[in-house]
């Protein structure tokens, strides 16, 4: 298994914060850092907090064969939770690459 440094799993998105001015792009990067934050620190249910998602979250997953759309808050609790009990942090799958561009871009690959 492959355990990812959690010293290390926002460096990406510091490097995109260092050269990132506009406020509105900023508050998205950190709130997406924390978010991998508290996702790879097994903190779940801070995770879904209400203060951390959209009023009608809408997840749309579409790797490794999966494709399901999770449509709303209950949905998206029961997403992470089971993911909690079954100990796997979907972020930890993943790598993110900062590309240049108007706004703040994160490119997502699986690895």
């Amino acid at each position: 298994m492959n355990i990812p440094d959690i010293t290390k799993i926002n460096v990406a998105i510091d490097r995109l914060l260092d050269v990132t001015t506009n406020p509105r792009h900023r508050y998205i990067l950190m709130s997406y850092a924390r978010h991998r934050a508290l996702e790879f620190s097994g903190h779940y249910e801070d995770v879904v907090a209400e203060d951390m998602m959209n009023p009608h979250p809408v997840y749309t997953i579409r790797a490794l064969g999966v494709n399901m759309l999770i449509d709303g808050k209950d949905e998206v609790r029961a997403l992470y939770r089971n993911w909690a009990e079954t100990n796997v942090a979907m972020s930890s799958r993943f790598d993110v690459t900062p590309v240049a561009a108007e706004g703040p871009i994160l490119v997502t690959t699986i690895v």
